[in-house]
């Protein structure tokens, strides 16, 4: 029975050293709402080295897209002719485009994530097999499964965050020449208005890294290992 208690403590403690990477997240569409952020800290080692950077990638996403919106609200509502409003569109069309290129499936997040899975599916299989004759390591291998699912959940997370920014460009691309059309005809009210509707979608996605960022955490944070 010692021998099985302390097998069990050592299973437990291998994954105990990843740490737990914590963040603070209040993203809002408003462009009068300031973001706080916290990224990961405290010593990484393992499992939390590779999950500290991830977390602090796309902490770094969240407040990049967090800054511009916040100020695309002010350049829309400034946007009385078609120079303004051209521009307006150019920081919007920007957005989307650098939270696409961030997010999608070219990105370095997205070569990292799979590095990541790949190296705990590792982990998982090799104590798969050690604990044929150590059954004590069955639960750290759980333990990583766990973790492997977290992952999944937040990878596909990320994919379809990505997959709306590249549909918002298209709509952004599409709509430009009709705002251009609208400011040319002395309508700017309706100008602002499709742009308006676009920012949106824009800041809904703001909200979103919220989510994203907050399930990066849930992956930083060591599951839990039933001991036998």
């Amino acid at each position: 029975m010692k021998k099985n208690l302390l097998l069990s403590c050592v299973a437990s403690l291998l994954l105990a050293g990843a740490g737990h990477a914590q963040s603070t997240v209040q993203l809002s569409t408003s462009s009068s709402t300031k973001v706080v952020i916290g990224g990961a800290g405290g010593s990484q080692e393992g499992a939390g080295g590779d999950v500290a950077s991830l977390v602090e990638d796309v902490t770094a996403i969240a407040e990049g897209l967090q800054a511009r919106v916040a100020s695309l609200g002010d350049q829309i509502a400034a946007s009385s002719d078609a120079e303004t409003g051209t521009r307006a569109l150019d920081e919007m069309l920007a957005a989307a485009r650098e939270l696409q290129e961030s997010l999608g499936r070219d990105s370095e997040l997205w070569d990292e994530m799979n590095g990541m899975m790949d190296n705990w599916a590792a982990k998982r299989d090799e104590l798969l097999a050690r604990s044929q004759t150590i059954p004590a390591l069955k639960p750290v291998a759980d333990g990583w499964q766990s973790r492997i699912d977290e992952g999944l959940l937040l990878r596909q997370q990320i994919l379809a965050q990505a997959a709306e920014s590249e549909a918002l460009i298209e709509q952004i691309e599409e709509q430009r020449e009709v705002i251009i059309a609208y400011y040319d005809l002395d309508l700017a009210d309706q100008a602002l208005e499709t742009m308006r509707l676009m920012s949106e979608e824009l800041g809904t996605m703001n909200s979103t890294m919220s989510s994203i960022l907050a399930q990066a955490n849930v992956v930083a944070k060591p599951p839990s290992v039933a001991q036998e």
